[in-house]
């Protein structure tokens, strides 16, 4: 009895979980594109999420009412989803040439093969089961007689009757008109993308192109929504469809002090930075944003004044771009020697944020996000690659007056957006991840990253240290140097192959706050056994070890708003106090002495990567040899042609 109880309680539990085959409700599905002349082409849109393993199978066997069954003398497609799915997305498949493809997930063809459409009046059924016990999703039919109540009928016209479990209008939908062979739905924009909206918008005619004779593709129609949960505050966000604009998501959240808005006369809440280097408001909600570019938007969690309380969902429709996208960044205005620009994924599906490629410079390779949740910005190192959502906004930067970046089409993803589907980082790469808290504020702080091609200076593999959007905060901060002048950074880079002792001094900002706080830290184990690290209090004059303790408490006294701000206020990258004091300190010192034991002595000689690479003006090459004896480094070049002569010795 115990073991049955088991057994049935597993099954339960994998029951909920988020993988394997999605049984699918009528009109979670609709049918964007049916091309019946040339290779029965087709498209789809989800109308739900999906897990990776759902099934849904397409024919254009008739159906007869009276036995509830198919016809079974035309083709059958069964498309696998390979990885999850988002509601909006429109799925294509085609067979050109008999071999059935799909720009998601996989495609098979089975029974008499593909779709074998006649030349004018046929259907496209889509279900789940087989052919024998289907569970019809949706139904679209292009016949002139509509669809039919009786077999007699089905028969006498060769049409197909109304599969049980649709609905005509509702989640099946009759083009009528036996003429026309290919449809494609235009992609109107629909205000409120609720998925009863778009499922609606489907069965209006007047939203259908037709032809006799051209066949259409998938036009990139997509409906992407995306949850704002939480408590209120900024969140970074960038439209997934081309040319999106605020009227986009007024609908969902209140957007105030633009005009068309909610309470045109206050502050707005709603700012974008872009290429000019400054915060700015559209001068209406029906202005356009360029792709490729983020905003910031305000959510207040009441009921006041057109707001909604959270979580509410942003929706928006339309087409994402169908090309590259190419972003203009600020070049006109530094902050604390950097240039900002907002950014934010452009499609409607993942980015690969290292797929992008740089313009007249190069920017950093850490981007900042802002975490409300955590009421902390977050700099990640975008080269692992970091995978972002559809409706994802952030912060690139710049040291050198970088012109623009291309955001390729190439970059779209099904990959996950979590942490799960990274590659694995270079092999002599690490980071200390270190936090700052108190009873109540918490910054992500800073991040110490060993990176090969890290200079002591300010490099690709560095980032700014941003102020949080909030009126309230403490954080903690690098103070690097650039032109002499002190550099607050959120990520601090040294070479992985460090040889010489490096201290970095740390600054705490705290702005209305004081009392206990504690700098933790964490992965320590992701950087060389060989250094060792110290924490130094300046103030106290401790000293800490970084591998025996993994946190130090210690007192801010009194800190008072060093300015008054609204909470609508926008904050920008921390700049350097002259008054400040770097209270604490980080020491490095990598342990560069040479055992005397004999098997710890070279067996070959070994000539290792220069660093800084690619380097300007100096760099350094690392060699050992098997046994002591004259030494000779030369330098030739691609044609053969002596350069420079290292060692002669």
């Amino acid at each position: 009895m115990n073991r049955i109880l088991l057994t049935f309680g597993l099954c339960l539990l994998m029951a909920g979980m988020s993988f394997g085959q999605i049984t699918l409700s009528a009109g979670d599905i609709v049918i964007s594109v049916y091309n019946e002349d040339g290779d029965d082409d087709f498209s789809f849109v989800l109308l739900r999420d999906i897990a990776p393993g759902t099934e849904i199978i397409f024919t254009d066997n008739g159906w007869l009412p009276e036995s509830g069954s198919f016809r079974d003398n035309e083709g059958q497609v069964t498309w696998t989803a390979t990885s999850a799915l988002s509601k909006g997305i429109e799925i294509s498949i085609f067979d050109p040439g008999g071999s059935p493809t799909t720009n998601y997930g996989t495609v098979s063809e089975s029974e008499n093969g593909f779709l074998l459409g006649a030349s004018s009046g046929d259907q496209i059924i889509a279900f789940q089961g087989s052919l024998a016990s289907p569970t019809p999703i949706f139904m679209f039919d292009s016949s002139t007689n509509g669809i039919e109540s009786t077999d007699a009928e089905v028969n006498a016209n060769e049409d197909s009757g109304l599969p049980t479990g649709l609905t005509e209008g509702a989640n099946a939908y009759v083009v009528g008109s036996a003429s026309q062979d290919n449809f494609q739905y235009n992609c109107p924009a629909i205000t409120d993308a609720t998925a009863s909206n778009i499922r609606a918008s489907f069965m209006n005619s007047s939203n259908y192109t037709t032809s006799t004779t051209t066949t259409y593709s998938s036009v990139g129609c997509n409906f992407r929504d995306t949850i704002i949960s939480g408590s209120s505050g900024w969140r970074m966000l960038s439209f997934p469809i081309s040319g999106g604009a605020i009227e986009d998501i007024s609908d969902d959240t209140a957007i105030q002090g633009v005009s068309g808005g909610d309470n045109t006369g206050e502050t707005s809440n709603f700012q974008t930075y872009d290429n000019t280097g400054s915060y700015e408001t559209p001068d209406s909600v029906s202005t356009n944003l360029l792709n490729g570019y983020g905003f910031i938007t305000y959510f207040y969690n009441n009921t006041d004044a057109g707001s909604e309380t959270l979580p509410i969902t942003l929706d928006a429709s339309g087409l994402e771009p169908s090309s590259d996208v190419s972003v203009d960044l600020n070049i006109s205005n530094s902050v604390s020697s950097s240039y900002f620009t907002m950014i934010g994924n452009p499609y409607a599906t993942n980015f690969n944020l290292n797929s992008i490629t740089v313009t007249g410079g190069t920017i950093q390779n850490n981007v900042a996000f802002w975490d409300n949740g955590a009421s902390s910005y977050s700099a990640e190192d975008r080269t692992t690659p970091y995978i972002v959502e559809p409706w994802q906004g952030l912060w690139v930067e710049s040291a050198d007056a970088a012109t623009s970046i291309s955001m390729p089409t190439s970059g779209k993803t099904t990959s996950s957006a979590t942490g799960t589907f990274f590659s694995k980082e270079n092999p002599n790469s690490g980071d200390i991840n270190f936090t700052l808290s108190s009873e109540n504020t918490f910054d992500k702080a800073i991040r110490l990253s060993a990176r090969p091609d890290a200079i002591i200076g300010y490099d690709v593999a560095d980032a700014s240290k941003f102020t949080p959007l909030l009126n309230s905060f403490a954080t903690m901060a690098f103070v690097g140097k650039i032109d002499n002048e002190d550099k607050l950074q959120s990520v601090f880079s040294v070479p992985s192959n460090l040889e010489d002792k490096v201290t970095i001094p740390l600054r705490v900002n705290a702005n209305g706050v004081s009392g206990e706080f504690a700098f933790a830290w964490e992965n320590l184990d992701s950087i060389s056994d060989d250094w060792e690290i110290t924490l130094t209090d300046h103030e106290t004059g401790t000293n800490v070890s970084l591998r025996e303790v993994d946190s130090y408490t210690f007192m801010i006294e009194a800190a008072k708003e060093k300015s008054v701000r609204t909470v609508l206020d926008v904050a920008t990258v921390m700049e350097s106090d002259d008054t400040s004091i770097n209270r604490f300190s980080i020491t490095i010192a990598p342990n560069t002495s040479v055992s005397n034991e004999p098997d710890t002595k070279p067996t070959a000689f070994a000539l290792n990567q220069n660093y800084p690479n690619p380097f300007n003006p100096s760099t350094t090459i690392s060699y050992s040899v098997g046994q002591t004896g004259p030494v000779n480094i030369t330098v030739y070049n691609v044609m053969g042609q002596k350069v420079a002569e290292l060692v002669n010795a």
